[in-house]
């Protein structure tokens, strides 16, 4: 059985990377007191949290921050489980916006069994991820200017380059 987790009041809400470019492991991470919770994602998680994170807050009142640079992660770091589908929403009588993260690869585990956390952020909070998560997403290897994949610094072949 995974772990499920209902956090109502996030202290701070991050993502990170573990590892050298070219093997880094992405996690979100969320802190609440001295409780740390760790949940191992790809890249593509955080990129599109700051994107539609972004598009949520477009119709909600303005905020504040300069949040540059996400802190660090709570080390050590473990992963309670990889995730798979992310929910996002906004509730308006406490003004938090909501996300859901559901475990990867759980389909075939009773619905009881499978690792779901639930977590409300400030707006505050939700924007100086959608500042953070981009620079974090791009900080990896770089991109071929042709064909836009990764370069590999131990070889890369592009495909425009047949």
């Amino acid at each position: 059985m995974s772990s499920r987790f209902e956090l109502e009041s996030v202290d701070r809400f991050v993502g990170g990377t573990v590892g050298e470019p070219g093997s880094r492991t992405f996690y979100l991470q969320v802190v609440v007191g001295r409780s740390v919770v760790s949940f191992k994602c790809e890249k593509f998680h955080i990129a599109g949290l700051a994107e539609h994170l972004d598009k949520l807050l477009v119709d909600l009142p303005a905020t504040t921050t300069d949040a540059h640079g996400f802190p660090p992660l709570s080390t050590p770091v473990f992963g309670e489980w990889s995730v798979g589908a992310v929910a996002l929403g906004y509730e308006s009588s406490s003004d938090r916006i909501v996300i859901e993260l559901n475990e990867a690869d759980a389909e075939s585990v009773p619905e009881d069994d499978r690792g779901k956390a639930r977590f409300f952020l400030s707006r505050e909070q939700a924007r100086a991820f959608v500042v953070n998560g981009p620079p974090l997403v791009s900080a990896g290897r770089p991109t071929c200017r042709l064909c836009g994949s990764s370069i590999d610094p131990e070889g890369f072949n592009c495909p425009c380059y047949n």
